[in-house]
């Protein structure tokens, strides 16, 4: 009887198996999406109608997801884009982006209403009309962060520092108790202006450079000065003026270090006023660069004594 069971018990995981491997074989590798079976989806947050959203990602693993675009249309049946930077997105009836600024809280639009958000509905060749949508359309764009961005692509200069005379590491040239006159190329530290924008809202901003210091080591201390940038455009008129408009002045040689040289660090202050719709601020960046002086005592000549 226990050989008769376990007879019918192999015999019947023999047929699963077969079963399976019939199944396997009659299947294909992978399933071909209907691309062209598109359905229409209205979203209930925002009210978006889109029309054909064939969304379905292929299955082949050899190949990297693949999503069709969304198309959209309206009440008769053109297709519109789904969104413009100039209008927004398209709900179906008419192009919703947020207004920027919101009206302050206490705007008649709001109606008591806390939340959600004031868009404009914008009709392709119509009017533009003021809406309030419960829900928050998008996140709304914060004009500092803009002018952040904005600043980083400016890539505002450091100061390519120049002294009067050309530092000479071989024969050093630099001279203690008297003006070394500093400057930079002239053009460089000079005020400029751009614009960034981000979902409808531009920021201009205007970036001068208030100041720049000059830094270096002075034996066991520190030497230092803050000049205009103005003072700064372009080699001295005169390398032997007293006062100079902008100097350094060491009072010990550098022989005394590990290199025999001393590094001078230029930190140049821009000063970014920022305007957007409503909205203005401040902000400074301070890039730095350095070069390398070798400072020198006053060459001495000695006099025979004929006497």
């Amino acid at each position: 009887m226990r050989r008769f069971v376990a007879k019918v018990t192999c015999a019947l995981a023999a047929g699963v198996l077969a079963a399976l491997n019939v199944l396997m074989i009659s299947q294909p590798a992978f399933a071909t999406p209907d691309l062209g079976n598109c359905s229409t989806t209205t979203t209930t947050d925002t009210g978006f109608t889109l029309i054909g959203d064939c969304t379905t990602p292929s299955t082949a693993p050899s190949t990297p997801t693949v999503y069709s675009p969304p198309v959209c249309t309206d009440a008769s049946g053109a297709v519109l884009p789904c969104s413009t930077t100039e209008l927004g997105r398209w709900n179906g009836t008419c192009y919703n982006r947020p207004l920027i600024p919101q009206p302050p809280p206490e705007d008649p639009i709001w109606a008591g209403r806390i939340g959600g958000t004031i868009v404009e509905c914008a009709i392709p060749g119509g009017a533009t009309t003021l809406e309030f949508m419960p829900t928050i359309l998008i996140d709304l764009p914060n004009a500092e962060d803009i002018a952040r961005r904005a600043v980083a692509s400016m890539h505002l200069p450091a100061a390519e520092i120049n002294l009067t005379p050309q530092p000479n590491l071989a024969e050093p040239n630099i001279l203690i108790h008297r003006d070394n006159h500093l400057w930079v190329p002239a053009g460089t530290l000079t005020p400029r202006t751009t614009s960034a924008s981000d979902a409808g809202l531009t920021v201009t901003l205007t970036a001068t450079p208030s100041s720049v210091t000059f830094t270096s080591r002075d034996g066991d201390a520190t030497t230092s000065v803050t000049c205009d940038p103005a003072h700064l455009n372009g080699p001295p008129p005169n390398p032997h003026a007293t006062p100079a408009a902008c100097a350094l002045v060491w009072q010990h040689p550098s022989r005394n270090t590990s290199t025999g040289q001393y590094t001078i660090t230029a930190t140049v202050n821009w000063t970014i006023t920022w305007q957007g719709p409503g909205q203005s601020g401040t902000l400074t960046t301070n890039p730095t660069s350095t070069v390398q002086v070798a400072v020198t005592d006053y060459p001495v000549r000695l006099i025979p004594n004929h006497g």
